[in-house]
């Protein structure tokens, strides 16, 4: 048994994960014999994901969908428009045409009833809120896209008395929603704006291809009362990244409490792992079980240090959940993603075995947040 995501044990199935603790979720979905003359079997139903501490959907498993992609709630339109992107689709067409659709998976969660999501049903959650505002890396980027494509949302500009250089906005929801992404590789929230400030981490990076857009100011989070935020996948010392955490974790809980009090919806996710250097060839391959995707993981490029992303997650799980008063909720990508090594942005030389396709396995991460807002509302 190995120790995967925020450092728990799970016993493997096919292509999922179940968790061995037992009590957990097993009281969810079982079956009762009545005590009767003629037995009879009642099913449990499950309870709506995030709607309890216990109703978890990182147990679970993939499953192909019998239509393929056709099953993507992203804008089919989207495909059609080549970009690196939309590879994966691109590719397939080349081999397939029309013949059959792409391959897509969705993910039954085992201990919880996930909704499916879809632009209507996802503007339906969004009624009566501002907007939503990501912070991260180009994963994030990804993340944010797919949103836009399920949305079926429009490039709007970004008005700011600030030269933004790595900030994004959409509407959404015939305008009535606010889509903003602001680029921030490391979750920097102590930069401040100069005359000079170009938006790059020029002290963590002289490469100058980390980039950190300032969003922890009123000015922005005053917007968007939904926040999901991300660390990246940047490799730094445990102790920066500790100590770097803590300091969003404080200063992100006491701002959003402060603008929008319990209307705050405030989500953290955490971080997957690149595939080691072979998801070219694995692209339509499906997912694997969990001891392959460590295996893939441990394969990567070693200054990436992918096999470290499980200590950062467990630190920002510290940073940002150990106190349950503060109303953070994690969007949990690293246990499903991990054993998607298909999928993959790949390429003939130095392959990108960390970013994906679009649709594809990020999917997934937007359907996570229409079941977090849908529980934010029954509260």
């Amino acid at each position: 048994m190995r120790v995967i995501g925020r450092l728990r044990m799970f016993c493997l199935s096919l292509v999922g994960l179940s968790s061995v603790s037992g009590n957990d979720g097993a009281s969810s979905r079982r079956i009762r014999r009545a005590e009767e003359s003629y037995p009879s079997i009642e099913f449990d139903v499950l309870p709506q994901c995030y709607s309890t501490p216990a109703a978890n959907p990182s147990n679970g498993s993939w499953r192909r969908c019998e239509n393929g992609v056709n099953e993507s709630p992203t804008n089919p339109d989207d495909m059609m428009n080549p970009n690196p992107k939309t590879i994966c689709y691109q590719k397939w067409a080349e081999h397939h045409g029309s013949e059959e659709p792409m391959p897509y998976y969705t993910w039954d969660a085992a201990e919880c009833s996930l909704e499916d999501v879809n632009e209507e049903k996802f503007c339906r959650a969004m009624e009566g809120r501002k907007g939503i505002l990501l912070v991260g890396d180009s994963i994030t980027d990804l993340m944010v896209r797919t949103l836009v494509s399920v949305l079926r949302a429009t490039p709007e500009q970004v008005h700011s008395k600030y030269h933004l250089n790595h900030a994004l906005k959409w509407g959404a929801c015939n305008g009535e929603v606010k889509i903003a992404f602001y680029r921030n590789d490391f979750l920097d929230t102590t930069t401040r704006r100069s005359a000079f400030w170009d938006g790059f981490c020029d002290s963590r990076n002289p490469k100058r291809n980390a980039q950190c857009e300032v969003f922890a100011d009123d000015d922005t989070l005053k917007e968007y009362d939904t926040l999901i935020i991300n660390s990246g996948a940047h490799p730094r010392s445990l102790d920066e990244y500790r100590e770097a955490m803590e300091t969003a974790s404080k200063k992100m809980t006491a701002s959003m409490k402060r603008l929008h009090g319990d209307d705050a919806l405030l989500i953290v996710r955490n971080t997957p792992p690149g595939h080691g250097v072979t998801c070219t060839e694995r692209t339509f391959d499906g997912p694997v079980d969990v001891d392959t995707a460590l295996d893939l993981v441990a394969s990567g490029p070693h200054q990436y240090q992918w096999g470290r992303f499980p200590k950062y997650n467990a630190i920002l799980e510290e940073a940002f959940l150990s106190n349950a008063t503060d109303g953070w909720k994690e969007l949990d990508a690293y246990t499903p993603t991990l054993l998607r090594p298909d999928f993959h942005l790949g390429g003939d030389e130095n392959p990108d075995c960390l970013h994906y396709c679009i649709p594809g396995p990020i999917d997934h991460w937007v359907r996570l947040l229409y079941n977090m807002l849908l529980a934010k509302g029954y509260q």
